[in-house]
């Protein structure tokens, strides 16, 4: 995160310098160190916070990155206004003043620890390891957390970090590179971005003043950082599913509704208002679901050695698809505008199916885990006597086709232990034993 700052501080430097050498050439390459900085940023910061924090935090500390990252935006829009930076006259210094943030980092940054995961996982490090925990919490390090983490290095011992191109070929994580690879794409195709388009056309149809409209536009970006907020509170509470889907559907219900307010705005008085409503009842879907949960999925269902490649996969499928969208965009609102917002409606259905189909097929006997491995159990009380052929879905990432066989009181199985909770008989296993019953 350190040398990230160094994309930025060039970028500042070529924007602030660009209208003195008369060169948009240096503005263009100023954006391109830009994107370069916020694609790394908003990839290893997720991945920091995650490994970071305490389990029950652990969403929570993730989503902070999307929190702050929606109050970027806010931020962005107020320096924007006309009477701050957003006049012709202060345009290079509005463009470099990113190099603030920047600053910030490089005086905050290295006080902060290195990821106690990283230090113990792949440096070896534990001594190092204690002391990041011991600064990180305030306290004395709790042995079940070091515990934890010690039972992640046995796992993850005498293997090497994953890069992309494995992780796409490996049949062990295919599923979860399948769900990361749809999770951010839709969050880039859902058209979120396209709702800022609309929000003039739409404040102006409303009556509100052309002057004003840059102040309406702030509420934009407050109702997304709100949602954020809201995100961060229901995060643990509610889950990431639930969250998910529960905002790719509103967002498509919101989508309908618009579309439906931009075909029959000139029919009524009132009609541009509920265009309004579903500016921003649409961001605060986006905010509470799509905008939180997404970030935060690489760090609880990859393991430590294939989590930086997932976070690679994971945001250059957001960046393509940001690009996507920006590219065709034009040219949709220039065939039939009205209908542009249903079209990315059925972006918004692209989860919610992937969903219910996954589950459907692969959590069926019932699988209950926690991230990053934790031991998982799967319930086989209800299993018939003889050979069984099910999928393990691993939580850290490995799935296994493993044979169990059941002969009365004897159970004969590679795995470590089995224990019985509540009446159910559960079987618990680790990583290492779900890879090893993979060689079968």
């Amino acid at each position: 995160m350190l040398l990230n700052n160094i994309f930025l501080m060039l970028s500042s430097l070529l924007a602030l310098t660009s209208r003195a050498a008369k060169s948009f050439e240096m503005i263009i390459a100023s954006r391109i160190l830009v994107g370069i900085n916020a694609g790394i940023s908003m990839n290893v910061q997720p991945m920091y916070f995650g490994e970071s924090a305490p389990k029950h935090l652990r969403g929570a500390a993730s989503l902070s990155s999307a929190i702050f990252a929606s109050f970027g935006v806010v931020l962005g829009q107020i320096v924007g206004l006309r009477e701050i930076l957003g006049s012709e006259p202060c345009w290079q210094f509005l463009l470099a003043s990113n190099a603030i943030p920047g600053l910030i980092q490089l005086l905050t940054l290295p006080w902060f620890p290195e990821s106690p995961r990283y230090l113990l996982i792949d440096r070896e490090d534990k001594e190092a390891c204690i002391n990041a925990l011991q600064r990180l919490r305030g306290c004395e390090v709790r042995q079940s957390e070091l515990d934890e983490m010690l039972q992640e290095q046995a796992d993850v011992e005498g293997l090497r970090p994953s890069r992309p191109w494995e992780l796409l070929v490996d049949q062990n994580v295919r599923w979860q590179v399948i769900s990361i690879i749809i999770i951010s794409s839709a969050m880039q195709l859902c058209g979120n971005d396209s709702i800022y388009f609309y929000a003039y056309y739409v404040f102006k149809a409303a009556g509100i003043s052309p002057d004003r409209i840059q102040y309406i536009t702030i509420c934009t970006g407050t109702c997304e950082f709100t949602a954020c907020i809201i995100c961060n509170m229901l995060i643990e509470r509610q889950g990431r599913r639930n969250l998910l889907m529960g905002g790719y559907i509103l967002m498509t219900v919101w989508a309908i509704v618009f579309t439906l307010a931009l075909c029959f705005e000139q029919k009524a008085e009132w009609v541009p208002y509920l265009s309004m409503a579903c500016i921003f009842t649409y961001i605060l879907s986006f905010g509470m679901g799509p905008a939180g949960v997404t970030g935060v999925l690489p760090t609880e269902i990859f393991s430590q050695t294939a989590r930086p490649a997932a976070y690679m996969i994971a945001g250059s499928m957001m960046w393509i698809n940001l690009f996507i969208t920006g590219m065709l965009f034009p040219f949709l609102v220039s065939v039939d505008p009205p209908q542009r917002p249903t079209r990315f409606a059925h972006a918004h259905e692209i989860w919610p199916a992937y969903r219910r189909r996954s589950v459907k097929q692969r959590t069926h006997p019932r699988r209950l885990a926690d991230p990053l491995n934790e031991s998982a159990f799967l319930n086989i009380s209800n299993f018939p006597v003889g050979w069984r052929e099910f999928v393990v879905g691993l939580v850290q990432g490995h799935v296994s086709l493993v044979k169990v066989t059941i002969a009365g009181e004897k159970q004969l199985w590679k795995f470590r232990t089995f224990r019985s909770v509540g009446g159910n008989s559960y079987l618990d296993y680790s990583t290492s034993a779900a890879r090893f019953c993979g060689k079968w």
